[in-house]
């Protein structure tokens, strides 16, 4: 997330990116995009914690957990 804000700030071409710390804004953008999309989350490397979203009912699910209960950051057993 922090690499996105340092392009942005040295112009650097980037894909349009998206970052919400309000569950109200982010349900709202859902419902105004067009999908599908990639979500990933602050710890999200390589395929880990990071999922395409194929709809707005996929997105809500996951726009909802991650503000609510949330996701493992990391999962090591599956770098054992």
């Amino acid at each position: 997330m922090v690499q996105k804000y340092l392009f942005e700030v040295i112009d650097a071409p980037l894909i349009p990116s998206y970052v919400f710390y309000d569950e109200k804004e982010a349900l709202e953008w859902a419902k105004n995009t067009e999908w599908p999309k990639v979500f990933k989350l602050t710890g999200g490397v390589g395929s880990s914690n990071v999922r395409l979203i194929k709809s707005e009912k996929e997105a809500k699910k996951v726009i909802r957990r991650s503000f609510r209960k949330g996701y493992v950051a990391f999962n090591q057993r599956k770098y054992s």
